[in-house]
């Protein structure tokens, strides 16, 4: 292994990140559930899109990387 965190059990919750070829987190499996990553070009993750395309959650940040919202 590379370092790379694969997933965590916590109780009955189960998560497994998603990567791709590269080694990219691009989602994960909550539950047997998968959701999507959505990024902007600095790569600062923006959105989580669920198994039907549906946006579920959106994160603003300011221009230092803070979390705004």
């Amino acid at each position: 292994m590379n370092g790379t965190l694969l997933g965590q059990t916590r109780g009955s919750d189960k998560i497994i990140f998603l990567y791709d070829e590269k080694g990219n987190k691009y989602g994960f499996d909550y539950n047997g559930t998968k959701y999507y990553y959505i990024f902007n070009v600095q790569g600062d993750v923006i959105g989580i899109l669920n198994q039907s395309g549906a946006q579920i959650v959106s994160y603003q940040y300011d221009p230092w990387g803070k979390v705004l919202s």
